[in-house]
């Protein structure tokens, strides 16, 4: 059966668009491996070089919209990149729905400090992923949070910007490319990665009904996943 995600995600797009995601650059919570969620931690000095050459590499594709989670870290990571982008009246629409997902009880801890607390949770975990933890936000939810992001990409795209730019977290960006792609409710994995600072972009374009009965085809194609070679 096709996933109701896989329908929903690009549902009514009517323009060609390019769409950039990318993470934060490396946080002080990525520093000292904790598991960050809603927990608010600023940019590394690392973490700042990262932004300003994702925002070099950035600013040959005529960015016109640029959203951001508004935890610090996403940010920060979208003000530094932004600046590179030569449009003065480009502002940062600052978005809940692209915060980091809700990491309950293991928030603001190592994951060696779960393991040696809460040994049955943290297995659980590694088979279940997040949907395991008490207090972290489930998969409805996420699923549910990702196609509102889509929604408001579509409308933006259908407003007429070619080129938009969300700039959030790992836990959640595996939403954003899940949905797109249709996998499941039931489960977590198959896990994607996204290093601090990688660009994924994904290309969409409406296309034309063959005939009255048919419905309106959608052409999308992911071009990069987790890009870092502007690191290097």
């Amino acid at each position: 059966m096709q996933s109701v995600s896989k329908i929903l995600a690009f549902e009514g797009i009517s323009n060609a668009v390019d769409i950039y995601f990318m993470r934060h650059g490396e946080s002080a919570g990525n520093k000292e491996n904790l598991v960050q969620g809603h927990t608010d931690l600023p940019l590394t000095d690392l973490g700042r070089k990262q932004a300003v050459r994702a925002g070099a590499w950035l600013a040959t594709k005529n960015i016109s919209h640029l959203c951001s989670s508004p935890l610090s870290r996403a940010l920060e990571t979208a003000q530094i990149a932004s600046s590179f982008f030569g449009n003065s009246n480009l502002t940062i629409d600052v978005l809940d729905g692209l915060k980091e997902i809700d990491t309950g009880i293991f928030s603001a801890r190592t994951f060696k400090e779960i393991e040696a607390s809460q040994a049955q949770v943290y297995h659980q975990f590694r088979a279940q992923s997040w949907q395991a933890v008490p207090g972290a936000e489930k998969i409805v939810a996420l699923e549910t949070r990702a196609l509102e992001h889509w929604h408001y990409l579509v409308s933006h795209a259908n407003a007429g910007h070619k080129s938009i730019l969300s700039v959030s977290h790992g836990g959640f960006l595996q939403w954003l490319l899940r949905t797109s792609i249709g996998l499941g409710h039931e489960s977590w994995m198959p896990l994607f990665h996204f290093n601090n600072c990688g660009v994924s972009h994904l290309h969409l374009e409406a296309l034309a009904k063959i005939d009255d009965n048919q419905h309106p085809g959608v052409f999308a194609e992911w071009r990069l996943i987790n890009f870092v070679g502007f690191l290097q």
